[in-house]
């Protein structure tokens, strides 16, 4: 149980041991969150906008980084995240 849920908006970072398909859900997040999914690489596969209790995630790749934002992202396939 990680993630924005119950939370204020603000933005986070998850990061797993190793790449994997790990999915989210957007059930008690109440605003609609833009999330980058990256590789061991921090190379970004996907960039998608998920909306409140409706919406499910998994990346078309295997990840080792999620980024979940409340506020829109510049982030693109292909570009490494910075941090």
């Amino acid at each position: 149980m990680k993630g924005l849920m119950f939370s204020k908006k603000k933005t986070i970072v998850l990061k797993w041991d190793k790449p994997g398909f790990y999915s989210l859900h957007m059930f008690f997040v109440f605003y609609p969150i833009w999330v980058v999914a990256a590789d061991e690489h921090r190379r970004v596969v996907d960039v998608k906008k998920l909306y409140p209790f409706i919406s499910f995630y998994t990346p078309p790749k295997p990840v080792m980084y999620i980024l979940e934002s409340p506020w829109p992202v510049r982030y693109k396939v292909g570009d490494l995240l910075n941090f």
